[in-house]
C-alpha cells in the first residue's frame, strides 16, 4: 500500500464512519474501483482509531461522568442508581455480542466475508431495513429510557455489522428506532456502543500488525539473487536458481545486496538485507526465477512457544512452499531451543503440539499430540523430532494441506526417569512378583490378565495399573509378556499410506511416559496378540522386561 492510498482511504474513512453507511464496505470498494489490492479487514479496523479518537474527544464530558457514576454506584452497593451509571452498564452488556461474534468468526469477516457480492448486499438490506425503520419508528423514547433489553438488541444488531457492509452506526441506529428511540437518542447510543468495539478490534489488530511486520518471523528460509528485469510488475532473475521446482509459489522479497561473501567450500553468496514480501515467485528454472510484483502466496504458519525457567519466547513462521513445512519446523526448534535453553545441557522437556489442515476433498482435519522428552547431554535436540517428521509425512499426501502448526514446550534441567524393574500380575486372588527372566506370568483363559508395572526410579517406586484381555480361545497356549518403557517403543508414521492412516497412527502412538505391554501367545489351533499402554506418568519410563506366559 503506498502512501496516496492509505491518505486517501483515511478520508473514505473519516467520512463514512459517522454516517449509517458501512465504511469497511467504502474501505473495500473504492480499493476496487481504483484497481488497487484489498488492504483487508485488519486495515479496516487499526484505521478506525482515528475514528475512535474523535468519538472520545467529543464524548469527552459523558465518558467521564458515565465512568464516575459507574464507579461510584459499585463503592455505594447501588449499581444502578443514576441514569448515567446504567448507561454505563448498558453499554458494557451491550458490548458482549460483537466481542463473542468476533473471535469465532474472525476467519470468515478477513476472508470470503470481503467478498464485494456480501458487501453488496449487506448494503441492500441494511438501506431497505434503515428506511423502513424511517418509516415506522415512534420516536417517543430517549436515552434516559433505554433497559437492560434493550441494551442487548442493540447490541446484537452492532454484532451484524461484523459482515462487511453492514454499517456498525447503521445497524444500531435501525435496531434503536424499531425500539421507538428518536434519532438523537439513537445516534448517541449507537456512537457511545461502539467506542468499546471499536477500540477492542483496533487495537488487537494492531498488535497483530505490529507482531507480523516487525520481523517476528521466527525462521526466514531464502536465497538472494540480482533482478536482471523489471517489466510491468514481472521481475526476472536470469541465472538465479533457487530450488529448480519449475512452478513455484515462494515469496517474492525485495533486497538491498550488502557484499558477495567469498566462500571456497561451498561457493561465494551474497549477503543482504530483506524486505517483507512484495509478491509471489512464480517460476523457478535453471535459467533463472521470475515473479510478479503484488498479491501474496498462500502460506501456512508454524508458531511455537517455548518455556524455560523464566525465560519464554514464542516465534512464529510462515511457509509459502509447502514441502518446505517441516524443515521450517525443524530449524524453527532448534533455534529457539538454542536461544532460550542457551547452552547444551541435561534436562528435561514436556511438549504439545497442534497441526491444523485441510484433506484433498477441503475437509478441515486437526491433530493434536504431546510427548515427555528427557536427555542427559543435550534436551535442545530431543524434542525437536517428533512434529518435523510428521509434517514431513503429511507431504507425501497428495492435496493435503497444512495450515496452521502450533507448538508449546516446558523444559527443565532434571534428568529423572523411571525405569521398568518388575511386575505383579494377580492370580488366584492374590498378586505375585515376577522380577527375573525366568519367572512366568499366570493368565486364566476367558478373563481379564491384571498386571501392576513396578517403576523404580532411585530406590522410590510406582505401581502402574494394566489390563490386558485373554480369548478364552488361548486355554492352555503359553506365549510372552513383553514391558517397555514408552522412550523405547518406536512410532513410524513413515508407515502411513494415507491421511486416515496417518490420523489413526497420532491417535495411537505410545508417549516416552507410558508403559507399554505386549502380549504374544500361541497354541495349537490358534494364536493371540495384542497390545496396549498405560496412563502417562511423571517422568519419562525407559527399561525393558520380558517374562514368560501361561494361560490356564
Amino acid at each position: 500500500m503506498t502512501l496516496v492510498e492509505a491518505s486517501v482511504l483515511g478520508v473514505v474513512q473519516g467520512i463514512t464512519e459517522f454516517l449509517p453507511i458501512s465504511s469497511i464496505a467504502h474501505l473495500r470498494v473504492v480499493p476496487a474501483l481504483c484497481g488497487w489490492d484489498d488492504p483487508g479487514a485488519a486495515f479496516s479496523a487499526v484505521i478506525q482509531l482515528g475514528t475512535l479518537l474523535a468519538v472520545l474527544v467529543y464524548f469527552a464530558g459523558d465518558l467521564r461522568g458515565m465512568i464516575q457514576a459507574a464507579l461510584k454506584g459499585l463503592f455505594d452497593g447501588k449499581p444502578w442508581a443514576s441514569q448515567e451509571a446504567r448507561l454505563a452498564w448498558f453499554i458494557t452488556i451491550g458490548t458482549f455480542p460483537i466481542g463473542i461474534c468476533g473471535l469465532a468468526f474472525k476467519k470468515h469477516i478477513e476472508g470470503e466475508w470481503r467478498s464485494l457480492y456480501v458487501i453488496s448486499a449487506s448494503l441492500i438490506i441494511l438501506g431497505v431495513l434503515l428506511w423502513v425503520a424511517e418509516r415506522r419508528a415512534s420516536f417517543q423514547r430517549d436515552v434516559a429510557q433505554i433497559g437492560w433489553l434493550d441494551s442487548q438488541l442493540i447490541g446484537l444488531a452492532q454484532a451484524v455489522a461484523l459482515i462487511p457492509g453492514s454499517s456498525r452506526s447503521g445497524t444500531t441506529m435501525t435496531a434503536a428506532m424499531f425500539l421507538g428511540l428518536t434519532r438523537e437518542a439513537a445516534a448517541r447510543f449507537s456512537f457511545l456502543l461502539g467506542i468499546p468495539a471499536i477500540g477492542a478490534a483496533g487495537v488487537f489488530e494492531l498488535r497483530e500488525l505490529l507482531k507480523h511486520g516487525t520481523g517476528e518471523a521466527n525462521l526466514l528460509a531464502l536465497a538472494v539473487g540480482t533482478a536482471t528485469s523489471v517489466c510491468n510488475d514481472r521481475v526476472v532473475g536470469f541465472g538465479h536458481p533457487a530450488t529448480f521446482s519449475g512452478k513455484s509459489t515462494a515469496g517474492l522479497h525485495p533486497a538491498d545486496a550488502l557484499f558477495v561473501q567469498e566462500d571456497p567450500v561451498f561457493g561465494n553468496f551474497k549477503v543482504a538485507n530483506i524486505s517483507d514480501p512484495a509478491g509471489t515467485i512464480t517460476d523457478d528454472h535453471l535459467a533463472g526465477i521470475t515473479g510478479n510484483i503484488g498479491p501474496l502466496p498462500e502460506t501456512s504458519s508454524m508458531t511455537a512457544t517455548l518455556t524455560y525457567g523464566s525465560r519464554t519466547r514464542t516465534g512464529t513462521s510462515y511457509v509459502a512452499l509447502p514441502r518446505y513445512t517441516a524443515t521450517t519446523a525443524f530449524y524453527q526448534l532448534i533455534g529457539d531451543h538454542e536461544r532460550i535453553i542457551d547452552g547444551y545441557q541435561p534436562g528435561s522437556e514436556v511438549a504439545s503440539w497442534t497441526i491444523e489442515g485441510r484433506d484433498k476433498a477441503d475437509v478441515p482435519f486437526t491433530i493434536t499430540m504431546g510427548d515427555r522428552y528427557v536427555d542427559d547431554y543435550a534436551v535442545v535436540y530431543e524434542s525437536v523430532w517428533d512434529l518435523p517428521d510428521m509434517l514431513y509425512t503429511l507431504s507425501r499426501f497428495p492435496g493435503v494441506k497444512v495450515d496452521n502448526v502450533t507448538w508449546t514446550g516446558t523444559a527443565s534441567d532434571g534428568t529423572d526417569r523411571w525405569v521398568v524393574d518388575s511386575v505383579e500380575f494377580k492370580a488366584g486372588g492374590t498378586w505375585n512378583l515376577a522380577d527375573q527372566a525366568k519367572d512366568s506370568v499366570i493368565a486364566r483363559a476367558g478373563s481379564t490378565l491384571k498386571l501392576r508395572v513396578i517403576l523404580n526410579n532411585d530406590g522410590v517406586t510406582v505401581k502402574v495399573p494394566m489390563e490386558i484381555v485373554i480369548p478364552a480361545r488361548m486355554a492352555g497356549a503359553e506365549g510372552e509378556l513383553y514391558l517397555l518403557g514408552g522412550s523405547r517403543v518406536y512410532t513410524s508414521f513413515y508407515r502411513a499410506n494415507n491421511l486416515a492412516d496417518f490420523i489413526k497412527t497420532a491417535e495411537t502412538a505410545t508417549r516416552n511416559d507410558e508403559v507399554y505391554a505386549a502380549v504374544f501367545a500361541g497354541g495349537k489351533r490358534s494364536s493371540f496378540e495384542k497390545e496396549t499402554t498405560s496412563d502417562a506418568q511423571d517422568k519419562v519410563v525407559t527399561g525393558r522386561k520380558h517374562f514368560g506366559l501361561i494361560i490356564n
